[in-house]
């Protein structure tokens, strides 16, 4: 008897780094997301689980955070404590250990973050004791803190921040609000996403429409809270930058940051959609639609599974998908005779073409991410 091999191609797959190979969301034997599978580009990236390097076991007493972007080291950042008389602990140097030092906690490693209690900072190392930021006007920030506004120590604490109001997310205790502070100016100027839980954001200045964005979601907002226009933008220099602070004497943060991104582009909004997804997976331990996907397995015998079971897949590289050559599902046994092949032509298919298999043997289709085709 007969058994179907069934595939139908989606959209275009977004181009994206990582193990070539199949990322398919639903079934757990291909949950294999890491460090290497965000979108290439990132400038900055401190990732609470690879917090000492890509390749490297999660650290749980690190006190330098690395940088796993494309300026290394240079952007590395260690932890330092504000002293009970003023100033700052360690300007020139990391310290021993995350132990309480003058009645202050540095904090502690989570399995996938790093969380303060309001009286440390993650601040750059780079060449000397500070490294030098130059933000430009087109880039992309992404983060993920677990906190509520009302749990801060100071009216005003900051997740990041080159100066307190460029490139910097700003928790307004009193207001219930986190701003994305991106110009010179009042409040009101900057977009903001309101509520007492702080979660997972998004922040784009995009140079060319002159325009900040700040949002959770994957969508780009073109109006309300999180949109501002602007006349004109800029960017800002300076020498050195904070995680959880702003290297001044106060505003530090309360909570837990996961991981924290920087681009100096523009991502597209399939490309954040395909960030969520592996942020989905690594840091909160659920599934979510792969955004994109060029093949969709399916079986016309219910219960029946091949190499890969049916569902999405997105294809990075090159693939072989294989169903056996006899399956067993409720005591019949089905032959797999071969499949049919449909390439995409405008909006619309070809005709399916018969693939014929060897009797009793396997039947294979190779498929790459540059193809749209449908197999049955």
């Amino acid at each position: 008897m007969n058994r179907q091999l069934f595939v139908t191609i989606g959209a275009a797959m977004v181009a994206v780094a990582g193990h070539a190979g199949i990322k398919y969301w639903d079934n757990p034997a291909y949950k294999s997301f890491d460090v290497d599978c965000y979108v290439p580009g990132a400038v900055w990236h401190y990732d609470g689980i690879r917090n000492a390097g890509a390749t490297e076991e999660h650290s749980t007493t690190a006190t330098t955070w690395k940088n796993l972007g494309s300026s290394g080291a240079n952007n590395n950042v260690w932890v330092r404590y504000q002293k009970s008389g003023g100033g700052w602990a360690n300007n020139s140097g990391a310290p021993s250990s995350l132990d309480p030092v003058d009645g202050k906690i540095l904090g502690s490693w989570t399995e996938n973050g790093f969380t303060f209690s309001g009286d440390s900072e993650w601040r750059a190392a780079g060449s000397g004791s500070v490294a030098r930021i130059d933000t430009g006007t087109n880039y992309t920030i992404q983060a993920l803190v677990t906190a509520t506004v009302s749990g801060q120590t100071y009216g005003t604490a900051y997740i990041m921040s080159v100066q307190k109001d460029h490139f910097a997310f700003a928790v307004d205790k009193s207001a219930g609000k986190l701003y994305f502070k991106t110009q010179s100016g009042t409040t009101s100027d900057h977009p903001f996403v309101s509520g007492n839980e702080l979660g997972y954001m998004t922040a784009i200045l995009n140079g060319p429409d002159k325009t900040a964005t700040f949002f959770s979601g994957t969508t780009i907002p073109t109006s309300g809270d999180g949109f501002r226009q602007y006349a004109t933008v800029s960017g800002k220099g300076d020498n050195g930058y904070c995680l959880c602070g702003y290297t001044g004497n106060d505003g530090q943060f309360v909570g837990t940051i996961h991981f924290y991104r920087y681009y100096q582009k523009v991502l597209t909004e399939e490309e954040l959609a395909w960030n969520r997804v592996v942020d989905e997976r690594r840091f909160f331990g659920r599934t979510a639609p792969l955004p994109v996907t060029n093949v969709e397995v399916a079986t016309s015998v219910a219960g029946a599974t091949g190499a890969e079971p049916a569902g999405c897949y997105a294809v990075d590289g090159r693939h072989v998908f294989i169903a056996p050559a006899t399956v067993n599902v409720g005591g019949i046994d089905y032959v797999c005779t071969g499949y049919t092949l449909e390439t995409r032509a405008g909006d619309g298919w070809s005709e399916p073409v018969f693939r014929k298999a060897a009797l009793y043997q396997p039947c294979a289709c190779v498929v790459t991410e540059g193809e749209c085709v449908r197999l049955t």
